[in-house]
């Protein structure tokens, strides 16, 4: 429970990714690609931030489109979605598919928290139930961290 009293079902979210419930060979590929387009990333990031040139997101650009073609992100969110609600759950939180993000669909909270390695993202929470996503630049956290997006939290009947 958030602090507002908001539900929300914290999973992974990979069993509601078709890739690795039905095409598990593509996923293995994916994930063996995605991998050690990372380790390279890591090394041609650095060089590229010490002349001074934007850092791309390697490892997303080459293997979101192998994703792709045995899923799609709304399809997980549909499935995610029905799973929290059986659950009695107002939201899911979850960080599969590494796409950091907050939203809000018909009263239903959509919260990924990305990841440190290559969008260096995470979900923070205040004391009064809002969710917070926050990012940073490369590898200087302290220096770079920014607020990106924001789920105000409910308001509660002494809040009227």
């Amino acid at each position: 429970r958030c602090a507002d009293g908001r539900k929300l079902l914290v999973i992974h979210g990979d069993q509601f990714d078709r890739t690795q419930t039905r095409f598990r060979r593509a996923a293995n590929v994916s994930a063996l690609l995605h991998e050690s387009v990372l380790g390279g990333g890591r090394i041609a990031n650095r060089v590229l931030a010490e002349i001074g040139v934007a850092q791309p997101r390697l490892a997303t650009a080459l293997t979101l489109p192998i994703k792709s073609l045995a899923h799609s992100v709304g399809q997980l969110r549909c499935r995610a979605r029905q799973f929290a609600a059986d659950q009695g759950c107002e939201g899911v939180l979850f960080g599969h598919t590494h796409s950091p993000q907050i939203r809000e669909e018909d009263g239903f909270a959509f919260v990924n928290t990305g990841d440190w390695l290559e969008h260096c993202s995470v979900v923070v929470e205040t004391t009064s139930g809002q969710l917070e996503l926050w990012m940073a630049s490369g590898n200087r956290w302290m220096d770079t961290c920014r607020r990106v997006a924001l789920l105000p939290a409910l308001r509660t009947a002494a809040d009227a």
